[in-house]
């Protein structure tokens, strides 16, 4: 049977009783069908137009092919092609993304071999650093143990980094003299005891092993929870240094003493020509027994005081030790300035002492008594003739202030601030070589005490202050000395 849809449908409702029978699911005919009207109605064109879309805007079409179409395969087709369409575009999109996923991990994965290899060079870098680094360095974790050591301490120690990483940090024998030195600062450090701004992580400690000397620095390097993690211990070798510099000190001493010289010479001359004027009295035979007796005591006075300036002269001039001991500060100025008393008398300087009574300071006598003798010789050169030097002493506050004034032409604005730095002169050549206001800076902070500098037309003041915990005025207290010392 072929025929449009009514016709179909009534056959196959007549021939119900047939059993043999099939559908084809091919359309056998399929045009588009058109509505004519005539011409002299041609307005219901558009009308018609306008019904078919809405028709077909509204789902009506759709619905009537649904209920009355004897071909349902045509809409599975449609059905088909429209997963086919969202399986293409679900398709395009998982490859989108899927490349836009690959691309990124692949970006990320290139900044992470990037980073990688900064971080490896960086690594590198400060390992050669730390090994390049001359002072001696070693790692420790917060519970002593060793986790690296560098190429210098190594070679000092003769062994190989296997040898020692992981090990206390005791078997590293300057490491232990420095625990015990300083009554184990490392293990109150790992113990907690010690908060990242304490001070002893700003300390310089000063270590003294076998035949060198050694500076000792501790730096925090990981915290965890308020808890020290890692520490970095930095040795430093200022044996030769030290050495330098002593010898530079006892350098300025011989300049020192050769420039008092000739002051040295007229201090001697005197009791030398009373000793004299006693002897020919005693060789004259003269039976006046009180004549007699007063020659011998003035011979005895006057070798007295000779030996005296010459062991004052030596004790200065000696190489410096670092005792500490008891000394009287007006006795000590009034010692080293009388070695000016020549020299000041043909300049026609004045030399003014205001001295306070009974001021005992624990110090360094040497390194105290060669700040002094700079400090003059600096004003006795400062002053060129007819002028004077004033010598202070005083308590104020916490500190022990010695001042030297002097009325001199002054220091200039511009080189206040580099007198104290090493060879740095602004006299004639041949007559300073730099080195006193530096000497006088450097015992003092051997000393633990300040040095200061002011200075205007006509009047220069330096102003040495100790800590009053290093003097007492009056009575010595021996066991607060000894708690110093």
């Amino acid at each position: 049977v072929v025929g449009d849809e009514p016709v179909v449908r009534y056959y196959l409702k007549e021939l119900k009783d047939m059993d043999d029978y099939k559908i084809t699911s091919n359309i056998i005919y399929q045009e588009e069908c058109v509505l004519g009207v005539p011409k002299a109605s041609a307005d219901l064109v558009e009308v018609l137009n306008k019904s078919i879309f809405m028709l077909r805007k509204k789902g009506v079409i759709q619905d009537i092919n649904e209920k009355w179409t004897i071909y349902p395969e045509s809409n599975a087709q449609r059905n088909t092609e429209k997963l086919k369409l969202v399986l293409l575009i679900t398709s395009l999109i998982i490859f989108v993304t899927g490349y836009t996923v690959y691309m990124w991990n692949r970006s990320l994965k290139n900044l992470v071999d990037l980073k990688t290899r900064e971080l490896e060079n960086t690594k590198n870098e400060l390992e050669i650093t730390f090994n390049g680094i001359s002072n001696y360095i070693v790692i420790l974790d917060n519970k002593g143990i060793i986790k690296n050591i560098n190429n210098p301490y190594l070679k000092l120690l003769n062994k190989s980094k296997k040898e020692v990483i992981n090990q206390q940090f005791v078997v590293l024998p300057r490491m232990a003299e420095f625990e015990k030195t300083y009554n184990g600062v490392i293990e109150k450090i790992m113990e907690g005891g010690f908060a990242k701004n304490n001070e002893c992580f700003h300390d310089v400690y000063e270590l003294k092993y076998q035949s060198s000397v050694y500076n000792i620095r501790i730096y925090p390097l990981e915290y965890y929870d308020d808890n020290i993690g890692r520490i970095a211990i930095m040795i430093e070798d200022v044996t030769a240094q030290k050495l330098n510099q002593a010898k530079l000190t006892q350098e300025n001493k011989m300049s020192a003493v050769g420039q008092l010289a000739a002051g040295v010479a007229h201090e001697l001359r005197n009791p030398l020509g009373i000793i004299r004027n006693a002897t020919f009295l005693l060789n004259e035979g003269w039976d006046d027994e009180q004549l007699r007796n007063l020659s011998i005591e003035s011979i005895d006075s006057s070798i007295e005081r000779s030996g005296k300036i010459i062991d004052n002269l030596l004790n200065f001039s000696r190489v410096n030790h670092h005792k500490d001991e008891e000394v009287d500060l007006k006795e000590l100025i009034e010692e080293v300035s009388s070695f000016y008393s020549s020299i000041s008398k043909g300049k026609k300087i004045n030399i003014i002492l205001e001295l306070d009574e009974d001021i005992i300071i624990v110090t360094n006598t040497t390194s105290l008594r060669h700040i002094l003798m700079n400090l003059i010789q600096n004003a006795v050169d400062a002053v060129k003739t007819k002028g004077y030097i004033k010598i202070i002493t005083r308590i104020v506050d916490n500190n022990v202030e010695l001042v030297v004034e002097d009325d001199g032409e002054g220091i200039a604005p511009e080189d206040i601030n580099k007198i104290f730095e090493p060879f740095y002169t602004t006299k004639d050549i041949g007559k300073g070589t730099g080195l006193g206001l530096y000497i006088v800076y450097t015992e003092s902070a051997k000393l633990g005490a300040e040095i200061h500098a002011s200075s205007k037309y006509h009047k220069t003041v330096f102003t040495l202050k100790i800590p009053f915990t290093k003097a007492i005025k009056g009575e010595f207290n021996q066991e607060e000395s000894q708690m110093d010392i």
